[in-house]
């Protein structure tokens, strides 16, 4: 029986600075791809019904790069303050309905909908108490991670600057630990380097 995914939103954090980069994340090409719409590709074959798309702004490059009609669009116009900003828009911007959220740095592009669908499962599975799932790799953790929408006060009550992990690292008994296969998913695209074995790893995956 297929798991019920409808009551979870994707909250795409895409508005950073990417100053290591040289380019913006969201529009790196992964294998004649560009890195944001490859991930909203990702989330609609999961499916994801509601994705939260963050950006810094929606240049005409973007609109023409990737298509934005089927997801909710918030902008971080103070983007300078770090991704916890990001995560904040994001939480604002939470359907009614949803009971959980995923969330998806720019930075991590290349995880796979079995990936998604294998945090999906442990959520939908998991022992009372449990309200945290994340992904890990080689003893890594990594993303996209998935939260209980009765989180979200606790992420809004960082201090700015503070990283999101602290919510993670609070208490370890109520973190679900799926080990999956994909190394990219602890792998951060923050230079060039990082991009060009990215767009390599996206090719041979097609």
């Amino acid at each position: 029986m297929p798991v019920d995914r409808s009551h979870v939103s994707a909250l795409v954090l895409a508005a950073g600075a990417s100053s290591r980069m040289g380019e913006p994340k969201a529009l790196l090409d992964l294998a004649d791809e560009p890195a944001l719409a490859r991930m909203l590709r990702v989330l609609r074959d999961v499916p994801i019904d509601h994705v939260v798309v963050v950006l810094r702004d929606v240049t005409p490059k973007l609109r023409r790069a990737v298509a934005l009609e089927h997801v909710t669009t918030a902008i971080n116009v103070a983007p300078d303050g770090g991704q916890l900003t990001s995560l904040r828009i994001g939480l604002a911007n939470l359907a009614a309905t949803s009971d959980a959220f995923l969330v998806c740095p720019v930075d991590v592009p290349l995880f796979e909908a079995a990936d998604v669908r294998a945090l999906l499962d442990a959520w939908h599975s998991r022992d009372e108490g449990r309200s945290i799932v994340v992904p890990s790799h080689g003893g890594k953790r990594g993303h996209p991670a998935l939260f209980a929408r009765a989180l979200k006060d606790e992420f809004l009550a960082l201090q700015d600057g503070e990283p999101a992990n602290v919510v993670v690292r609070k208490d370890p008994s109520r973190v679900v630990h799926v080990t999956l296969d994909n190394e990219w998913l602890v792998r951060d695209l923050d230079t060039p380097q990082d991009r060009d074995a990215a767009a390599v790893a996206a090719r041979a995956r097609r």
